[in-house]
């Protein structure tokens, strides 16, 4: 099961939602965004930074990598979102920063 705490006006969060539906993967969105302005929040204990959006996989939360890190390459890695060929890779790098 997989749980993305967030911020509606954060980028990051949309940019991890586009990676879970290019995997196809269902992630459940939790708005927590004012618990990370708040000390005694439920999000720091996921996070001890506050950060989101932070992404929980089966009730473990990797508050030492991005959302993307996880998804494309540590938890879910036979649906890559970077092709193989090192030419594309690079030219696919170009349009995430545009």
């Amino acid at each position: 099961m997989l749980e993305l705490y967030h911020d509606w006006r954060s980028f990051l969060f949309d940019q991890v939602r586009l990676c879970l539906a290019e995997k196809g993967l269902p992630g459940g969105a939790v708005n927590r965004s004012h618990e990370a302005r708040t000390p005694n929040a439920g999000i720091l204990a996921l996070d001890p930074n506050g950060v989101v959006p932070t992404l929980v996989h089966d009730g473990v939360a990797d508050p030492w990598s991005t959302p993307h890190q996880r998804i494309s390459r540590r938890v879910f890695p036979d649906i890559p979102l970077m092709p193989k060929d090192p030419v594309d890779r690079a030219r696919a790098r170009f349009w995430v920063k545009i």
